[in-house]
């Protein structure tokens, strides 16, 4: 049992009663009176509203009908709002913002984590020569790195697995690394897409020098600017001499596109030139270094990016 004032004479009453003793309002026209001065006082406020009886006899089979005038009933969700004080429904524009706030915070809070590990990362002292570290992602899966060196303001990345396998070149003709097409891959969809924003800060642009091959006097070619890069004859020599980073294993994505293509992978691609310039140089799969290299075109050699991370 609860008790309510009578609209009409104020009077305390139970729910009981099928009138106000007070007045002799009926039961029926106390509840229409309550609720028509709770939408009247409701309906001020454009981001609140509710389904009074009258608006429940507006449905047919749970299918709701629109109202005529500038009462109306929202298709959506239900609730019934006054088009003269909101042209859209309210609830569902707020429930619309909120799911706008929540995905910014979200991104937000992505981004600072990326930031707090990103200087973790450049800024941690115990993070030293032959570390491995995480930094960006590929195919959704994040990049282990191989910190190779660290000069000054900047750290030597390489990734510690086979990421991809694809042509230094697809068509078999005479080029150095500044025109293939593995340089373009690198520095333009790899990049865009395996790095956020604040990760893209923290990646050096560098001079790459492009030297001839001494065996076989193969030209280099010129000097690029390079975000990421292959590695060369010469900086395998100085980075992986005499130890176990040079072997490298694939990814499960490698792996699946290997079985599917019904090859092999052979080793991985280095930028420098081979026996000629349809040839590029690669270090196999046992970790030798190959200055005669492979054709351009081969589909069976795969992908360690190699970069240089500002620390500064």
């Amino acid at each position: 049992m609860s008790l309510f004032k009578c609209p009409k004479c104020g009077r305390e009453i139970t729910s009981r009663v099928s009138k106000c003793p007070g007045c002799g309002l009926s039961k029926e026209e106390i509840e229409d009176t309550v609720t028509e001065q709770k939408r009247i006082e409701i309906s001020s406020y454009p981001t609140i509203s509710f389904i009074c009886t009258e608006d429940k006899k507006k449905t047919i089979n749970g299918n709701v009908k629109q109202s005529v005038g500038n009462k109306t009933t929202c298709p959506t969700c239900g609730m019934g709002y006054d088009k003269k004080i909101s042209l859209t429904c309210p609830l569902c524009e707020l429930r619309n913002k909120n799911l706008q706030l929540e995905e910014k915070i979200n991104n937000l809070l992505v981004k600072y984590t990326q930031y707090l590990n990103t200087n973790n990362i450049v800024e941690n002292n115990n993070i030293g020569v032959g570390s491995t570290i995480e930094f960006g992602t590929f195919a959704g899966v994040s990049i282990d790195w191989i910190v190779l060196a660290k000069e000054n303001d900047r750290t030597l990345l390489l990734s510690k697995n086979v990421l991809d396998i694809m042509p230094y070149n697809s068509d078999r003709i005479s080029m150095t690394w500044e025109t293939c097409e593995l340089r373009k891959y690198l520095n333009g969809e790899f990049y865009k897409n395996c790095f956020s924003d604040v990760e893209k800060g923290r990646v050096q642009s560098s001079i790459v020098k492009n030297n001839n091959n001494k065996l076989y006097s193969t030209s280099g070619g010129n000097e690029t600017n390079d975000k990421v890069f292959c590695l060369s004859i010469e900086e395998v020599d100085t980075y992986l001499k005499d130890n176990d980073y040079i072997k490298a294993a694939v990814t499960r994505r490698v792996d699946e596109k290997l079985g599917r293509l019904r090859i092999k992978c052979l080793g991985w691609w280095l930028r420098s030139p081979g026996c000629d310039n349809t040839f590029a140089a690669l270090v196999t799969k046992e970790g030798s270094k190959s200055a005669a290299g492979i054709r351009l075109d081969s589909n069976q050699i795969g992908v360690r990016p190699a970069l240089w991370l500002r620390t500064s």
